[in-house]
């Protein structure tokens, strides 16, 4: 199985998900894990999201992905590990 966090936003009926994993694809493995890159912060970029925003963390243990930009996934369980919302 594979492990990956979800980082999620919500403003309205707009949401953002981005996926940060190791995916493996010959000849070249992508890398998007927090901290994979040496440095002490990530920071994902969300883009412009109308209003408030909630948000939320979550760390899922995959079975398999379902497409190649490994945010559609079989997932076999998650936990929510941090949640907040931006005014």
């Amino acid at each position: 199985m594979f492990r990956r966090l979800v980082v999620e936003a919500r403003a309205g009926d707009a949401v953002r998900r981005i996926a940060l994993g190791r995916r493996t694809k010959l000849p070249v493995e992508v890398d998007t894990r927090p901290f994979a890159d040496g440095k002490d912060t990530y920071e994902a970029v969300l883009a412009d999201l109308p209003g408030p925003v909630s948000w939320r963390v979550v760390y899922e243990r995959v079975q398999h992905p379902l497409e190649e930009d490994g945010l559609a996934a079989s997932v076999e369980g998650a936990i929510e590990v941090a949640a907040g919302a931006i005014p």
